[in-house]
């Protein structure tokens, strides 16, 4: 009989949102395994596994029932969330414990630092310009994206958690996320060092601490660029939820998401 992992959680988040740099701490944990992008990585050949065991053959982790596995996913494309849910819904079919982590950071700050990637760390050179065009395919691809969320994460034990608040309150934010796998934390995880990159943004590799940078005088000189469409105020309003959510409990939290991209409001 094929081993399986005590638990299965998800991380998700915008790219360039801290999703990779967030999976590196919790995966120092002892007990747990971590897979970076198994779907956004390997899409140029449609990877879909979706059966946990077959999955973790494909990216070499041996799982055990004492050890917990970290699936982390960017929302490039929806088709990646449609994925990780289908992933954590054969998962809990099987008996196995699941749960979802989102991460949220303000769109713009993530829209300016994908353009930045684009330039100079990925080999697709799909968004070269900050322009109304790259950041209506950036809204689009995020909105569409995050209504999978919504649509789906109830099903899931949850948890939100702001970039800005894990970067400033990381050993308390790292103890609640470990709450969800359910683990302890532990000590070793508040400590990073710049190691080889595993997959994701490559920057977050090089990092030997957790900070959060102000991008507040880009973000306004952005927002005096970009035209005022209904996609950009749908971003501004899902700017502001991320200003906020770190003092929302997660209930209400995933509820004013939903309100935000599936009801529009």
């Amino acid at each position: 009989m094929l081993k399986t992992p005590y638990s299965l959680v998800a991380l998700v988040g915008l790219p360039r949102s801290g999703t990779t740099l967030v999976h590196r701490i919790l995966a120092t944990h002892s007990l747990v395994d971590g897979i970076v992008e198994p779907y956004q990585s390997r899409r140029e050949t449609e990877y879909s596994e979706t059966q946990v065991t077959r999955l973790c053959a494909d990216f070499d982790i041996n799982p055990s029932t004492d050890r917990a596995l970290l699936v982390k996913e960017t929302t490039t494309r929806a088709s990646n969330l449609e994925l990780i849910f289908e992933l954590l819904e054969n998962a809990r079919n099987e008996g196995i414990y699941t749960a979802l982590i989102v991460l949220f950071r303000s769109p713009f700050e993530a829209y300016l630092s994908q353009v930045e990637a684009s330039r100079t760390l990925w080999k697709k050179k799909t968004m070269m310009e900050v322009d109304d065009q790259s950041f209506a395919q950036f809204a689009t691809m995020t909105l569409n994206s995050l209504e999978v969320i919504a649509r789906h994460g109830r099903a899931q034990h949850y948890r939100l958690v702001s970039y800005r608040k894990f970067c400033a309150d990381l050993e308390c934010e790292i103890a609640r996320l470990m709450g969800v796998f359910p683990l302890r934390y532990e000590p070793v995880q508040a400590t990073i060092h710049t190691q080889s990159p595993q997959g994701g943004d490559p920057k977050a590799y090089l990092k030997d601490r957790v900070i959060h940078s102000d991008r507040s005088m880009e973000v306004k000189k952005l927002l005096g660029e970009l035209t005022e469409t209904p996609l950009r105020r749908r971003m501004e309003m899902y700017q502001e939820f991320c200003n906020q959510v770190e003092t929302m409990s997660d209930k209400d939290g995933i509820d004013r998401l939903s309100e935000l991209v599936i009801m529009g409001e």
